[in-house]
């Protein structure tokens, strides 16, 4: 592949090669940018943007087929289309993206290709409740984008603030396994994470010594409730699910005999 960086090929300047592709953006004398082909410059097929035909539209950025305009397009589709599954996380809550960037492609490329853009990146917004604007957006790497998602929780653990994907890795479980503890079955950090794994039934149990019972604004298991108690998880469990005593009365009536064993 040639270097035409600066070459002059009738009204276009080559100004730089648009990744490994044999493409580049030239700057046209009318004061446009366009993408051209290599081979269509060598040979003369393109002398301007178009504005030589008077057709300032004529010229396709040829980028329809890379990866930033694939990026392009599904930032436009998760916040212009209702019909995306992704739709209500991006523009039904109100994301939008910037007019500059929606109505031109190769405004996002200036700004992308000027700003970090790498194949191995992908664009993330600072503020997750903003807009795709050039002052909100970076591109960044897979970890620090799902760092910053609205889906993201974020817990005192051991005296620091950290995502769940930080703590499972601290204390070596399965990050899936620790989001549903505390998503789905609503078990706090501390004991989502001292559970062992295995120690709590998938969300669908009906296993009622893993129900949660308030009781005087608190909320536990029932074997953690026998623990504070000080009674047998068993007994608890008999007075609650099969003698079907109140909550209240199950907990504060003193262990009988028969109970207790």
């Amino acid at each position: 592949m040639e270097d035409l960086t600066g070459r002059k090929f009738t009204n276009l300047t080559a100004i730089s090669r648009i990744g490994n592709y044999k493409r580049w953006l030239c700057k046209c004398d009318c004061g446009n940018n366009v993408i051209a082909l290599e081979r269509n410059l060598l040979k003369g097929r393109q002398k301007s943007c178009g504005c030589l035909n008077g057709n300032l539209n004529g010229t396709t950025h040829g980028l329809s087929y890379t990866r930033l305009h694939k990026i392009w397009d599904g930032m436009k589709y998760r916040c212009n289309n209702q019909t995306s599954k992704m739709y209500p996380h991006y523009g039904g809550r109100g994301i939008n993206i910037c007019p500059e960037w929606n109505n031109s492609f190769m405004a996002f490329y200036d700004w992308a290709t000027n700003n970090g853009y790498a194949e191995d990146l992908s664009i993330d917004r600072i503020d997750v409740n903003g807009d795709y604007e050039p002052s909100n957006c970076r591109w960044v790497n897979h970890t620090i984008q799902m760092n910053n998602t609205t889906t993201t929780l974020r817990y005192l653990f051991n005296g620091k603030e950290m995502s769940l994907s930080d703590i499972a890795r601290e204390i070596g479980m399965d990050r899936a396994t620790l989001y549903a503890r505390v998503r789905i079955h609503g078990y706090s950090i501390e004991d989502a994470a001292s559970f062992p794994v295995g120690g709590i039934p998938h969300e669908k149990s009906n296993n009622s010594h893993y129900k949660k019972i308030t009781w005087n604004g608190k909320t536990l298991i029932l074997k953690q409730w026998a623990d504070e108690l000080g009674m047998n998880p068993s007994t608890l469990h008999s007075r609650i699910f099969r003698r079907h005593w109140s909550i209240d009365k199950a907990f504060t009536e003193p262990v009988r005999a028969r109970e207790a064993v």
